[in-house]
């Protein structure tokens, strides 16, 4: 009789066990389902890390006589330049995101010609680092407008050379930057868009031609045009 009831005792201890052990499994499983619907609503509402790459075009509006005067009428500016663009953010809603960026400018102005029968070239290398904010107003399901609102440090070289003279001249500082664009999705992991986007300022000073002995004060800011591919990380991985 005694041993009968052992018997039972251990099975019982056993289903009990059994019991335990499958409410644990259950109740994992309840999280590890709430997990994924989770991690699948936060990808369909884009709060994701992303990034890309863009190239584009870009014009400097710099005024060309507070650089030369009236003293070199043969000088030719060339204000338009190329760009090419890295940027890594992160969607917090469908609705806005943070953008870290670094543009490269290459050179964003040169000028040459002739100042009292010397040749003269001046060549302003640009590039910017900014932090901007980004809000979207969805047209579609494919097609996305967006704004972007930030500020950018930006850094100029710029170089002058007169016949046998070479100066050289650093300039940086924070400014500004603000623009709009559009995206279409190319398929669920990957967007393609085009922005506009103005820079404030690129620069603050320039070396005067006329006199290669100081650096004045000439400002430069620019806008541009950048076509962009957008990867959505979290999509990925």
């Amino acid at each position: 009789m005694k041993i009968t009831r052992i018997i039972k005792t251990g099975e019982y201890r056993a289903v009990c066990a059994v019991c335990v052990n499958g409410a644990k499994v259950l109740l994992w499983a309840a999280c590890l389902g709430i997990f994924v619907m989770s991690a699948r609503a936060l990808a369909s509402d884009r709060s994701s890390w992303y990034g890309g790459l863009g190239v584009g075009t870009g014009s400097a509006d710099i005024n060309q006589s507070a650089l030369v005067g009236d003293v070199c009428e043969s000088c030719s500016l060339d204000d338009d330049f190329s760009v090419a663009q890295i940027f890594v953010g992160r969607y917090f809603s469908s609705k806005w995101s943070l953008e870290l960026g670094y543009t490269d400018f290459n050179s964003a102005f040169s000028l040459s010609g002739d100042v009292a029968g010397q040749s003269i070239n001046v060549v302003q290398d640009s590039y910017g680092v900014y932090l901007a904010g980004k809000g979207f107003w969805p047209i579609s399901d494919q097609f996305t407008l967006h704004a972007k609102l930030g500020t950018v440090f930006w850094n100029s070289d710029i170089r002058y050379r007169q016949q046998n003279t070479r100066l050289q001249n650093a300039d940086s500082s924070t400014d500004v930057l603000y623009g709009i664009g559009a995206e279409v999705s190319l398929w669920r992991h990957a967007s393609v868009g085009l922005a506009w986007t103005q820079y404030e300022s690129l620069g603050d000073s320039a070396v005067a031609l006329v006199s290669a002995e100081k650096a004045e004060t000439v400002a430069v800011d620019a806008a541009i045009w950048t076509l962009y591919i957008n990867i959505d990380f979290m999509s990925i991985f």
